[in-house]
């Protein structure tokens, strides 16, 4: 079977890109009508950390932040992660030695080695199929010329629901996910790691086909590409249409109580057993929304927008984002690195003005101590009266390192645009920056 190696990887891995017949090249779509009050988002993720795939269509994060709560396939949590290393391993008296020829084991063994650095021995217990997909992640890993960001990109919109205050659910249990390759014996897993090490090289280039062709929303290619994979009727079932139905209850039920933003693996989205197609049947719309790109401006600059805190910025690159809570104060940070001067990096800081003053006016005293909560004692600025709406400060850290930003309020909301630098930095690029900055209204 072409590449069914590829394709176990993949799903393993949390990728799902498998549709049979595309309704329409998008990743995002829109749900309504059939009673909901509010629309709901259906989007199609690949569960990489690979910084391609988080090249977001102009409209994804505008709806994710319209959304009051998000779906995924599973949510990660420490429960989840012991559960999942229980649920890896072979049952009492397996192991991978016994599986296999003493030259096919030597050969995993050697190849191992080369890439992970230890034995195959060390994964003697683990099932062979996550055995392949260690080998193979890490195989994509090295050849890979782009970077990794830190989270998945599923766990990145967890992390961003989370720290909203959305709420989150699982459309499926650690259980239903690692069950999906029951179907095939030790034996059978085994041989598919023995595949692994055979077809690497093909199979990192058809991974890197399956990424161009997901960014490009491209959904009938990808349905095209994959179609010869020639899965057993028993193993697709088990990997998309049996899941899809499962998926489709849990959906129905979250979007009729709040708007709720829903990321899967694209696959999971097309053909007649899709998730698209099960929602029509249904009842509900569910439309393409037709992607644009246009915040991604000439230069490689990232126009950044927010309407849930009200401005839009010019960044260097689209950026990541988090918020943090330290006793009562509660902000959120954006955040890039200047690729050409890795020694730079810009942030936006949106602290919440009633954090700062329960009476929601303005303090000179508040404003220091949210500035020292960033830069530590070397801030000493603040507005000079309650009605000035913005102030340029600087501060000269340790290591040659300085501190250029702009504080900015509307009575509501306090924005801090700074860059962290070294002395040589081109100065027009923070100029840009800081200067771009406007409140929505």
């Amino acid at each position: 079977m072409r590449n069914i190696l590829l394709l176990v990887c993949l799903v393993t891995a949390f990728i799902y890109h498998h549709p049979a017949n595309a309704q329409g090249n998008s990743l995002l779509w829109k749900i309504y009508g059939n009673g909901l009050e509010n629309s709901s988002y259906l989007y199609g993720t690949m569960h990489l950390k690979d910084s391609r795939v988080f090249h977001f269509a102009d409209s994804v994060m505008a709806k994710f932040e319209e959304c009051e709560a998000l779906a995924m396939e599973v949510v990660l949590s420490d429960d989840v992660q012991l559960q999942l290393m229980k649920g890896l391993l072979m049952d009492s008296g397996y192991v991978l030695k016994k599986l296999l020829e003493v030259s096919q084991y030597d050969s995993i063994d050697t190849y191992c080695r080369k890439n992970l650095g230890y034995s195959i021995s060390q994964l003697d217990r683990l099932k062979p199929i996550y055995s392949s997909v260690i080998l193979a992640q890490a195989k994509l890993s090295a050849t890979s010329k782009f970077t990794e960001k830190e989270k998945f990109l599923d766990e990145y919109f967890q992390h961003l629901a989370i720290a909203s205050k959305k709420n989150v659910f699982a459309l499926e249990t650690v259980e239903e996910q690692l069950s999906v390759f029951d179907l095939l014996s030790y034996k059978q897993q085994a041989d598919l790691l023995m595949e692994t090490v055979r077809t690497a090289p093909g199979d990192t280039l058809d991974l890197e086909t399956l990424i161009n062709l997901y960014l490009l929303n491209d959904l009938e290619n990808m349905m095209k590409f994959e179609n010869d994979f020639n899965l057993p009727d028993s193993l697709y079932n088990s990997l998309f249409t049996r899941r899809n139905h499962h998926m489709t209850d849990g959906i129905d039920t979250m979007i009729r109580k709040q708007s709720t933003f829903i990321a899967v693996g694209a696959g999971h989205l097309g053909g007649e057993e899709g998730l698209v197609n099960l929602l029509r049947r249904r009842g509900f719309n569910v439309i393409p929304i037709i992607p644009t790109y246009n915040n991604y401006l000439a230069d490689d600059w990232y126009r950044f927008t927010s309407k849930q805190n009200n401005f839009t910025v010019d960044m260097p690159s689209y950026p990541s984002t988090e918020i943090i809570t330290t006793g009562e104060q509660s902000a959120n940070i954006y955040s890039c690195e200047i690729v050409d001067e890795t020694s730079v990096r810009l942030f936006v800081r949106v602290q919440q003005a009633e954090a700062i003053n329960a009476n929601n006016g303005f303090q000179r005293t508040g404003f220091m101590v949210c500035l020292k909560s960033i830069f530590g004692e070397h801030a000493e600025i603040a507005l000079s009266n309650e009605t000035q709406s913005s102030a340029n400060f600087r501060f000269t850290l340790v290591d040659k390192f300085r501190i250029r930003g702009t504080l900015y309020t509307n009575g509501h909301l306090y924005y801090i645009l700074y860059c962290i630098h070294r002395r040589d930095i081109d100065k027009t690029k923070i100029e840009r920056f800081i200067n771009s900055f406007k409140m929505l209204s």
